[in-house]
């Protein structure tokens, strides 16, 4: 079973996936993995990294989509080709303002914790 979750920004759609990769940088940026859980489990803590952890989750997220051929939903984020467009902590920053931030939030505690994961429609994948 797949799991992933969307976000939007700027009325685009990003895929979201917290995987061993994510807890890994968030590791390698937090210090432990002991120190990451207290983080995970405070709004504070997510607050204070929400852009480090936006910017891997929708990172891996992609990678993610384009190894299991995940389809993509209207307003995805890609280019004319459908590859994934490349996305920064600086556009995160800036392009994440006022009430999508609280939307964001949510998002990223939801991938977190994988409490209500969609389940994705893959097509068969490339690497199988």
């Amino acid at each position: 079973m797949d799991y992933l979750v969307f976000v939007e920004i700027l009325g685009k759609k990003y895929p979201m996936v917290f995987s061993i990769g994510v807890l890994q940088k968030m590791i390698a940026r937090i210090g432990s993995y002991e120190d990451l859980n207290k983080v995970r489990s405070n709004i504070a803590g997510v607050i204070e990294h929400l852009s480090d952890f936006t910017y891997e989750m929708i990172r891996y997220g992609e990678k993610y989509c384009d190894y299991v051929d995940a389809e993509k939903p209207e307003n995805a984020a890609v280019d004319e080709n459908g590859k994934w467009l490349p996305i920064s902590v600086g556009f995160i920053e800036t392009c994440v303002q006022g009430k999508d931030m609280e939307k964001i939030l949510k998002t990223v505690v939801q991938c977190m914790t994988m409490n209500q994961a969609i389940e994705t429609k893959t097509k068969e994948s490339k690497n199988a």
